[in-house]
């Protein structure tokens, strides 16, 4: 009778992103973001919304897509501590392929910003793992591994870096029209620098720099790239720009741009008067690799064994004090005056400053992720909910 092996990859990828700025009705900026997602779902009841477990994988029509490099990392573990060598599963060739082919990934990532470990439970990995892991990241609370059996095997990853902004921008008082590419409009929140803030507030005008800008033959933005925060040694980086055949192609073709001797032959920096608006996002998603699960493993380290879990867990926020990501990785085998108005698809990726890739991507076809737009509270109702407060 064969032995049954558990070998657990899961993925749990939060990224955060909050500008601070000025509330209707209020003095004062809050620089705390909410810590509960907009938006906390399952992917499967997500219509509109596709995770992809490498950025090679082809664009679907009318769909967000989200890559984070975690997943990855907890197969490259896989890889080299337990198959030694290319991660094979009948009936999945060609995702494996992608995978077993993707880039070691340590070298895109901050430092001290991922931990990826892969090993055996009868030699003491969850162990191992949960001490090193609570050892990195304090504040992280230890991974369990439920269902793990002596003879079972974990590959493991987590990722977190912080981009907390330099400077808090400015919450937008009024909705912004989101235009997906199907023509839909959606009514959602923004952060940024105002149209009212015109003339005004110069050094946070120097916080955001355009890194690729592309004017038509009547000097109207028709495509840009802009580094929210260009102190900061994590690049959060905002692009409208055309979309290819997949997330790579479309990331490659953008750095292309931007190393263009011309990327800024319109504009160097932001004006007094140039707006920027980028919507808000918020969500937490729990995604299952359906076409990973329930394969047996044909690798001859693994041969026989079925893979019964791979799950990615995602949280992403981007509004107004900065960027944070956080991710898990858990596979279970039993066995010119200028408007960046952010209003149509776009292109939104976290990079280490001066890597030749990211270690996180997300196009932005539709509004299904965005934050919708809230009316603020009128004075009434602020006093109101206060005066209901002490009750």
């Amino acid at each position: 009778m064969k032995k049954r092996i558990v070998f657990v990859v899961g993925l749990v990828i939060c990224i955060g992103a909050a500008v601070y700025g000025l509330k209707a009705f209020t003095v004062k900026r809050s620089s705390e973001p909410s810590s509960k997602p907009a938006i906390d779902v399952d992917s499967g009841q997500l219509k509109h919304t596709r995770i992809v477990a490498v950025p090679s994988m082809p664009f679907e029509k009318g769909k967000n897509v989200i890559w984070c490099v975690s997943f990855q990392a907890a197969w490259k573990a896989l890889q080299k501590d337990i198959a030694k060598g290319p991660v094979k599963l009948k009936g999945a060739d060609e995702l494996c392929t992608l995978l077993n082919r993707a880039d070691d990934v340590k070298e895109l990532v901050p430092e001290n910003s991922l931990y990826a470990k892969a090993g055996w439970v009868r030699d003491g990995v969850i162990e191992t793992i949960r001490n090193d892991v609570g050892g990195m990241f304090p504040e992280k609370e230890p991974p369990s591994f439920p269902g793990a059996v002596p003879e079972s095997c974990i590959a493991y990853a987590y990722l977190e870096s912080h981009v907390p902004f330099a400077m808090p921008y400015f919450q937008n008082r009024e909705p912004l029209e989101f235009k997906d590419a199907q023509g839909r409009k959606t009514a959602v929140s923004s952060f940024g620098i105002r149209r009212e803030d015109s003339s005004k507030y110069y050094k946070l005008r120097k916080q955001p720099t355009p890194l690729y800008v592309a004017m038509d033959n009547k000097f109207r933005m028709t495509e840009c790239a802009i580094d929210l925060d260009k102190a900061s040694p994590v690049q959060v980086v905002v692009a409208l720009t055309e979309r290819r055949r997949t997330l790579e192609e479309t990331l490659a073709s953008l750095e292309k741009k931007i190393s263009s001797p011309d990327a800024l032959k319109y504009v160097y920096e932001f004006s007094s008067s140039d707006v920027l608006l980028v919507p808000d996002i918020s969500w937490h998603i729990t995604h299952h690799f359906t076409e990973l699960e329930g394969r047996t493993a044909t690798s001859t380290c693994l041969r026989g064994y079925p893979l019964s879990e791979a799950r990615q867990d995602i949280a992403f926020r981007l509004d107004r004090s900065g960027s944070e990501l956080k991710s898990e990785a858990k596979v279970v085998m039993s066995c010119l005056p200028a408007s960046y108005i952010f209003d149509r698809p776009f292109l939104v990726y976290m990079k280490r400053r001066n890597a030749d890739k990211p270690f996180f991507a997300m196009w932005i076809d539709n509004a299904e992720l965005l934050q919708m737009w809230e009316p603020p509270a009128t004075p009434l109702q602020i006093i109101r909910d206060a005066l209901l407060s002490r009750t």
